[in-house]
């Protein structure tokens, strides 16, 4: 477990698994961890997905049928990828768009068994936040394969030559352009 001091005051622990939260007049004012100690707090930010904070962290006591329903009924969203790179160079000749801007690979971008003809790229040339002038910064998104990257996390050398594999390509494609 790593623990930094936050800026303000107070400590952030990063790398604890969460059992429980405590809940006291509706605010979360601590938490227990898996191996029994336990942190009051000001303020607790579950970084879990939302099941396992609702329904087991917080005990399922905020849950109402509403979100049972939609836990129950509704589909998983798709798993992805993301890529982010720096890039040396602007790219206001290039749209900006929420779809962004797809390129044709070739060599095709292998990742497990499926291979992509394109990727979406999308400049943030627009927006100075993202990198200092004269740079930009490029995110390309792609649609994944959950089980594929759940069996590969079994080997985790595995998996991370497979993720540098992806950003390889991915960088290899982008440089095409």
């Amino acid at each position: 477990m790593n623990s930094v001091t936050a800026l303000w005051g107070g400590d952030i622990e990063f790398g604890a698994k969460v059992e429980k939260i405590f809940v006291e007049d509706g605010k979360a004012v601590g938490v227990r961890l898996v191996d029994g100690i336990e942190r009051h707090a000001d303020i607790v930010i579950s970084a879990a997905d939302g099941y396992s904070t609702l329904f087991h962290m917080l005990g399922d006591a905020y849950v109402d049928e509403t979100f049972r329903r939609y836990y129950r009924e509704l589909k998983t969203f798709p798993a992805l990828i993301l890529v982010g790179v720096g890039i040396k160079r602007t790219f206001e000749q290039e749209p900006q768009s929420v779809l962004g801007i797809n390129y044709v690979l070739q060599p095709r971008l292998k990742i497990g068994e499926k291979e992509r003809r394109r990727i979406g790229v999308h400049p943030y040339h627009h927006d100075p936040t993202m990198a200092p002038p004269g740079k930009t910064t490029l995110i390309v998104i792609l649609d994944s394969d959950y089980d594929y990257w759940k069996a590969l996390a079994e080997d985790p050398q595995a998996y991370e030559k497979e993720k540098e594999a992806v950003k390889h390509g991915v960088i290899q494609a982008l440089e095409q352009r």
